[in-house]
């Protein structure tokens, strides 16, 4: 009896567990949401972005459906920590790490833009290859995980808590959170030029790029 008793408890507690548990997050959007401006501009060893974009969330993962539209402010600022090129074939890949943070903010001038996703960032991997040592590539990658870098954790705020059917504050916390931007149109000038040449990794030109983003997170 005593043992049929804990067993039906430990049952209980474990259903508590997953009855609270927050459902896996996916969120992404897509490059050149923004059409006022370039999504991100880099200069010297930072590189930043503000731009009005449609942060999709998507509650059903591989699933058809569930899909929420937020239209969002997008800001990013990141900073590079370390540098190195190495020979790729014929190529050149250029690798970075940064250091930073992004976030997103509901557009709702009347509701002051309340705070949707964002986390922070210490060891982002930038990637671009291009046939030069001194000069950055058209396309660049940037990617992090919290296996890699525990500060990959995704706060929310409360319109998503809404949209989640959630009423406890908590973080996304797993093995699993991880985030991808790509660079793309990688450019000194307004709408043509070159990439941006570099010196010692730094940006010595201005550049442009239009971008695009997926996350992960959950239990």
């Amino acid at each position: 009896m005593a043992r049929k008793i804990f067993t039906l408890f430990a049952v209980l507690v474990l259903a508590g567990t997953v009855a609270w548990a927050k459902p896996p997050l996916y969120v992404s959007f897509a490059s050149d949401d923004y059409h006022e401006g370039p999504t991100f501009t880099g200069y010297g060893a930072k590189i930043t972005a503000k731009a009005r974009v449609d942060l999709m969330l998507d509650q059903q993962g591989d699933f058809e459906g569930g899909v929420v539209i937020f239209p969002s402010w997008f800001t990013f600022e990141g900073e590079i920590v370390n540098y190195q090129v190495i020979p790729w074939g014929g190529n050149f890949l250029h690798i970075w790490d940064l250091g930073g943070s992004f976030s997103f903010n509901h557009y709702d001038v009347g509701l002051g833009s309340p705070f949707l996703l964002g986390t922070k960032f210490d060891h982002a991997v930038l990637t671009s290859i291009s046939p030069n040592p001194g000069q950055a590539g058209e396309t660049m990658t940037l990617q992090d995980a919290q296996s890699v870098d525990g500060n990959v954790v995704f706060g929310d705020g409360g319109p998503f808590e809404a949209v989640l059917n959630l009423t406890y504050p908590n973080d996304y916390i797993s093995l699993g959170s991880g985030f991808a931007f790509t660079f793309t149109h990688v450019r000194v000038g307004d709408f043509v030029g070159p990439p941006p040449l570099l010196s010692s990794g730094k940006f010595k030109e201005e550049f442009k790029a239009e971008g695009s983003f997926s996350g992960e997170g959950g239990n």
